[in-house]
Order: structure tokens, then C-alpha cells, then sequence
């Protein structure tokens, strides 16, 4: 028996680093909401990973990529999501808690959670 196909992504988002890396977020309110917590984690794909060069200069571009994909995820799922940006390879380690709601401007909240 074959198994069923995945369903679509309801958006996907792809944008063009000034370095060249081409990103990509799918996202589908099955696979990657969940409505319990509001947290999301898209699906996520780069042309190639940045260079240690290449990542702190690429980071603000990317936040900016970030904060327009999960603003039109929250106007899709109709409510509030959660999204966190980390860095694990950035000195310090990353960790930013983003709270996303439909017409409001993102909100970096307190984090408490370690890398």
C-alpha cells in the first residue's frame, strides 16, 4: 500500500540572501503549529550554510526574513504563534523568543531557556 501523500505547505516564503544563500520557509498549520502552546516551527532550507564569515553579517537580514514569514503565519493560522531565532555557532549563543500576533508588530519577549 502506498502511503499517503503529506499535505501542502499553505505558504511558502523564499527569499534571496545579499550573500547569495537562498532561503526557503514552508509552512503547513498540520504539521508545523502547534495550537496548544502557539508555537510554529516551519520548515526550513538553505541554498548552503553561511560561512563563520558570512553568519553575523547575514543575521540581521535574516531577522528582518523572519519577522515578515511569521507575520503572515500568524494572519494565516488567525491568532498568536511563538517563533524562536537561534544561533547556537554565535558568540554569545542566540536565543531570541519572538511573539507574533495579525496586525501587530513582532514582540521580543524575556527568555528563559538555555541553548
Amino acid at each position: 500500500m502506498i502511503p499517503p501523500a503529506p499535505p501542502a505547505a499553505d505558504l511558502i516564503f523564499q527569499h534571496t540572501f545579499k550573500n547569495g544563500i537562498t532561503g526557503v520557509f514552508a509552512f503547513n498549520r498540520l504539521i508545523h503549529f502547534d495550537p496548544a502552546s502557539n508555537h510554529i516551527q516551519p520548515l526550513k532550507r538553505l541554498s548552503r550554510a553561511p560561512t563563520d564569515d558570512e553568519a553575523p553579517a547575514m543575521l540581521p537580514e535574516y531577522r528582518q526574513w523572519v519577522h515578515l514569514v511569521n507575520a503572515e503565519i500568524a494572519k494565516s493560522i488567525g491568532g498568536p504563534c511563538l517563533y524562536i531565532l537561534a544561533d547556537s555557532q554565535s558568540e554569545p549563543p542566540l536565543a531570541e523568543w519572538w511573539l507574533y500576533e495579525p496586525g501587530s508588530p513582532p514582540e521580543l519577549l524575556p527568555s528563559t531557556a538555555p541553548i
